[in-house]
């Protein structure tokens, strides 16, 4: 198709307000434009309906032609073909794009698309970004012009308070809110988002497309994995569940369970109630013992007797102790996973095997030494191992004074310890004075920020 004439680059507002023109001089409306999905998706064809059928056009046989500022002409020269339906590997930018919920992976955050720029390149039309900003809006109602007019002037403020009049009049209740936000007046909303384009480049989106009535990614999920787990946890939870289900099936087991150990409480057990058992069980499998005690705590007890039957024996029997613990219990917001040595070991050697097992950050705030009957006998903190000679024992390099918590006592406890000591995490004993957990300031941290101090706060 040769270049659109007058124009470069157009959005899909106008080519969708754009009448048709048919070889025999009637005219007609996009239904839709189809693209190919990937980081560069291509406009294949249109689907407009055409004696009666809705019919496919391949963007080759169409002319589009600039008359002004907005305002185009758009003319076939065939008069299509009977569209037999969905192509799976195409997207409809009316249907899949304008008005749905995005993943800006740039931002990091959940956007909606208000309009799609198209570019003519080389020798094809591409979809290269899309406008989430206010003015999109405006542009699909035909008052982009007047809105960009009145924003140089002094009275603005008064303007779009009579606009916001207009609006509700015009459309009201639930078509208003979903322009404008639940609780936001059009003033309010331009003050805040001003009347620019607001683009994102198609590379830095990455979108949820219904296919053949499921759900799948627009784009290569590895790179949502990009992104920090608490980052992505905020998306899924501002997404609707189809859109939710289509990250978490893009990720492996093991990002899954980051992401879920960021997520809030109810978020969790609501996502874990629709993987079904098997999954679930599967995916909290990857996560510590105290983090899938804190989630099974919250979801429906006959519900999470089936996950824990289906998890593997020991993380289910780990899981288990942890749950016996009262809630004001140090046990119940201690981590089962910790490292401990004999006390002989020394800090080269235990610096070599953090180099080999590579241990999550948050079980190496501290290194525990065990003397010979596997009682506690040194605390480490990670720096002095790090700065100590190689050959020095951890029975040299433990704190001066053993300070340890039980695990039946008041979670105040530990507390305490950590603020008095200035520890970054404390041993926890049982009855029996064995090692059986640890707390880190990250477990107080996590209940003060994630579960609303559920347990410190009593």
């Amino acid at each position: 198709m040769p270049q659109p004439t007058g124009t470069r680059s157009f959005f899909l507002s106008y080519l969708l307000e754009t009448a048709l023109e048919l070889p025999d001089g009637s005219r007609t409306k996009l239904s839709d434009v189809w693209a190919s999905t990937g980081e560069t998706p291509r406009i294949a064809f249109v689907t407009a309906k055409i004696q009666g059928e809705v019919r496919r056009i391949s963007w080759d046989d169409l002319d589009l032609t600039k008359i002004q500022s907005g305002k185009y002409q758009l003319r076939s020269r065939g008069e299509g073909f009977a569209h037999t339906g969905q192509t799976e590997d195409l997207i409809q930018l009316r249907k899949h794009l304008l008005d749905r919920q995005i993943v800006d992976l740039d931002g990091a955050k959940v956007v909606r698309v208000n309009d799609v720029r198209l570019a003519h390149v080389r020798d094809g039309l591409f979809l290269v970004a899309v406008d989430i900003s206010f003015v999109a809006l405006l542009r699909r109602l035909g008052w982009e012009l007047w809105a960009r007019k009145f924003i140089r002037s002094n009275t603005l403020a008064s303007s779009l308070d009579g606009l916001d009049l207009v609006l509700r009049k015009i459309l009201v209740g639930r078509l208003y809110s979903h322009l404008t936000g639940e609780s936001e007046s059009l003033r309010n909303l331009i003050h805040r988002d001003s009347l620019l384009p607001g683009y994102i480049p198609w590379s830095e989106v990455q979108a949820f497309v219904p296919s053949g009535g499921a759900v799948r990614l627009a784009s290569s999920a590895d790179r949502l994995k990009t992104l920090h787990p608490s980052e992505l946890a905020d998306i899924i939870e501002s997404l609707d569940i189809a859109s939710q289900e289509a990250i978490l099936d893009a990720l492996g087991e093991d990002s899954v369970a980051d992401v879920i150990e960021e997520m809030e409480p109810n978020a969790q057990a609501n996502i874990l109630s629709r993987m079904g058992v098997e999954k679930a069980a599967d995916v909290l499998e990857q996560m510590d013992a105290d983090e899938v005690a804190d989630i099974i705590d919250d979801i429906p007890a006959q519900q999470a007797e089936d996950i824990l039957q289906e998890m593997e024996g020991g993380a289910s029997a780990e899981v288990r102790e942890l749950l016996e613990y009262d809630d004001n219990q140090v046990g119940s917001l201690m981590s089962t996973e910790f490292l401990s040595f004999p006390d002989h070991t020394t800090a080269g050697q235990v610096l070599e095997i953090l180099r080999r097992d590579k241990p999550g950050p948050e079980h190496v705030l501290a290194v525990f030494g065990l003397d010979a009957k596997n009682h506690l006998a040194a605390v480490v903190p990670l720096p002095e191992i790090v700065m100590a000679h190689p050959d020095a024992p951890l029975s040299d390099l433990g704190m001066e004074r053993l300070v340890w918590v039980h695990d039946t006592a008041h979670i105040s406890t530990v507390v305490e310890v950590l603020t008095k000591y200035r520890s970054l995490a404390v041993p926890v004993l049982d009855e029996d004075e064995m090692l059986v957990g640890a707390v880190t300031i990250d477990d107080v941290l996590d209940d003060l920020l994630r579960a609303g101090g559920r347990r410190l706060r009593g």
